[in-house]
């Protein structure tokens, strides 16, 4: 049985534990608010700017964005899989959610060669510590949300696409609510055209242009291809935030029960020590 002093010590490292993981919580709280406002608002941005891409393609000739329709005829395809985590930990099972959605994949596909490139120190280390792929890693890329690091990443895809790869997809946590996120696996490049039904009719937008047409279509799929990604780390970042909320709730509830269960046992054990200091006593004077 522990002293009394062990018992104490043990319930004011508890105490320290559960501020801390409420302190947590609470400033979780806050930035997923934040988050939750900015991917709320961008939503629709993202669903227009896409329906837009995909009218003016409709019309035109595959000329105007075959490079971003690069279909290789090679048995052997090469992916790449770009994987949005965390740069930081204590979020429960947000990272390794990521790396099972992998895995799942590259289980179910292992005839193609895959290379890997992580967003966030969290998944790069994992990555790293099970010897995969990584070609290359970005840090506090979601964090900061600087256009114009979301503009060369996305040159940098479109570029390697063209020259290395059969495929690109993402990976990452697509927001639902503050307890819910869910793994995606979406496909980036080459660009998806909507598919169209027999029976189904198809709307023919007549476009002017002010400019040179195949530089305006050049310049819309990029800003297309720029707000998927975009949507895609808010999507990541607000999900982080709802999944270290979460996590440290349940960890301030489970340190507030074992501070239940410590204080019995502390009012017991000291109750059994006065106890035998009584009996001691009571033993003592009988004897005399």
């Amino acid at each position: 049985m522990a002293s009394i002093r062990e018992v104490k010590q043990r319930i004011y490292a508890v105490e320290a534990t559960r501020k801390m993981t409420n302190a947590m919580k609470m400033v979780a709280a806050a930035k997923f608010n934040q988050a939750q406002n900015k991917i709320l608002h961008y939503r629709p941005y993202a669903k227009t700017i896409q329906k837009l891409c995909v009218r003016l393609l409709q019309n035109e000739s595959p000329l105007f964005f075959s490079k971003y329709m690069n279909e290789k005829t090679s048995l052997t395809k090469k992916y790449l899989f770009v994987l949005v985590a965390s740069d930081r930990g204590l979020c429960g099972s947000f990272n390794t959610h990521i790396y099972k959605t992998y895995q799942h994949y590259i289980n179910n596909n292992n005839n193609n060669t895959i290379e890997i490139l992580p967003i966030g120190k969290k998944i790069a280390f994992l990555l790293k510590k099970q010897q995969q792929p990584v070609i290359e890693s970005y840090v506090d890329m979601i964090s900061t949300m600087e256009e114009k690091k979301v503009i060369a990443f996305t040159n940098f895809l479109v570029k390697n696409f063209k020259k290395k790869y059969d495929n690109i997809f993402f990976i990452y946590n697509k927001f639902q609510n503050a307890a819910n996120q869910t793994p995606t696996l979406e496909q980036f490049l080459p660009f998806q055209m909507p598919s169209q039904k027999p029976s189904q009719k198809i709307l023919y937008h007549h476009y002017i242009y002010e400019t040179q047409k195949k530089a305006m279509i050049q310049k819309i799929i990029g800003d297309t291809l720029q707000a998927r990604i975009t949507k895609i780390l808010l999507e990541s970042n607000v999900s982080e935030h709802g999944a270290r909320m979460t996590a440290m709730n349940k960890a301030t509830d489970n340190a507030e029960e074992m501070l239940k269960t410590l204080h019995l046992y502390y009012n017991r054990t000291r109750q059994a020590v006065i106890t035998n200091e009584i009996s001691e006593i009571v033993a003592g004077a009988s004897s005399l």
